[in-house]
């Protein structure tokens, strides 16, 4: 997109060149524009320089305003379906895999009109854009007409000016609002939302930003009822950056029944050097409990003197199961306890992070996520439509 742009500003310049020289031929010398220049001060150019810098403007929401009616179109298309097509709802709810069996038993699926929906999207597209083309069209050449040549020259390079700009700040405004969409459904934006007054704690809003540096993503998330325990880093060693995990060819049920034991752990890129650690079970008879990687994933230690905590879940080293997610977690809890998934979600009700922090979930189909769908919403017609349409402005 930014070599579009780039290109067509310089088409852009070129082609007023040429325009400046073919009108300077049919001038008398001293006023060929070509070798007199254009002033700047006159009240035609002036004046002319400013009603073009608005044009990509007022073009820009004609075609955003278009997108806008051309979707609300298709919405209405598609609740019509919904509503008059029998066994519609039954089909779109099915998986490719539960279409296939059901077709391969010789059933007939309901299928929408597909062509209904290409009809709207094709009219629109055609309908929608004659104003905007007209404004484009007509305005260099009306202006030509009545206030002479020097009119149009002020035109174009306002307009040229305005769209370069405006088309680079929509590309990447959409892009980046596009972004940050992706980034809150995979879960980045969690750990970073302080929630209310920080749940009684006396952090600031400063202290809590600083923490969150450390402790984001999905894996900063504490599954609510967990047991902390504490496990430390050994003295001696560098700083490891990176997940933990357990040591390939250990098993649980390897340990002795009786004895205090250790489980080790080490961060995915220890074989390039990076230091192994190790969680402390108690000795009291068979240990119970196992040390769950969500709690560990994305965490990062310190300092030697400080200490990270794992979750420990109430299972047998002898028959260890992984312990779910948060992600996991609250996706259960969405039937199983509507009404606390509803507040955990429309950020009523705060979670906890690793490091004790109380923060607003903020991942997919949050309240946070809302509000990242409503900008990607707005940013779509920025860099797809009106920013690539203000390279035919230019």
């Amino acid at each position: 997109k930014g070599f579009a742009i780039g290109s067509a500003a310089l088409v852009s310049l070129a082609l007023i060149g040429a325009f400046i020289t073919r009108c300077s031929n049919s001038m008398a010398k001293s006023q060929k524009l070509d070798e007199q220049g254009v002033d700047l001060m006159s009240a035609i150019v002036f004046s002319f320089l400013i009603f073009g810098a608005n044009i990509p403007y007022w073009f820009s929401a004609l075609t955003m305003k278009s997108v806008g009616l051309a979707a609300n179109e298709m919405v209405r298309e598609v609740g019509r379906q919904w509503a008059e097509i029998p066994g519609l709802r039954d089909t779109a709810s099915m998986s490719f895999e539960e279409r296939a069996a059901k077709r391969a038993a010789g059933q007939t699926l309901a299928k929408p009109d597909y062509a209904r929906c290409i009809e709207i999207s094709t009219n629109a597209s055609l309908r929608e854009m004659i104003a905007p083309a007209a404004l484009v069209i007509l305005s260099p050449i009306l202006t030509g007409s009545f206030w002479g040549v020097e009119a149009v020259v002020g035109l174009l390079a306002g307009a040229l000016s305005s769209s370069v700009q405006l088309a680079i700040s929509m590309s990447n405004t959409g892009g980046a609002w596009d972004n940050s969409k992706k980034f809150c459904e995979k879960g980045g934006l969690n750990g970073w939302f302080m929630f209310r007054t920080g749940d009684g704690t006396d952090m600031s809003e400063e202290d809590f930003k600083k923490a969150a540096a450390q402790y984001n993503g999905d894996s900063c998330l504490v599954v609510p009822g967990s047991k902390p325990a504490t496990a430390s880093k050994p003295q001696g060693q560098s700083q490891a950056g990176g997940p933990m995990m357990m040591v390939p060819g250990w098993t649980p049920a390897s340990m002795p029944p009786h004895s205090a034991s250790t489980m080790p752990m080490m961060a995915p890129g220890q074989a390039f050097g990076y230091p192994s650690y190790s969680v402390q079970v108690p000795q009291s008879g068979r240990p119970k409990g196992y040390v769950s990687s969500q709690m560990v994933m994305g965490g990062r230690f310190g300092t030697e003197e400080e200490m990270c905590e794992v979750v420990v879940a109430g299972a047998d080293f002898g028959n260890a199961v992984e312990a779910p997610s948060f992600k996991d977690w609250i996706s259960k809890l969405a039937t199983t306890d509507p009404e606390r998934y509803r507040k955990i979600m429309e950020g009523d009700e705060g979670v906890k992070t690793v490091d004790g922090r109380t923060c607003v979930y903020a991942g997919k189909k949050s309240a946070v996520h809302a509000s990242c769908v409503v900008g990607d919403t707005v940013g779509d017609p920025f860099k797809d439509t009106s920013g690539p349409a203000l390279n035919i402005v230019m």
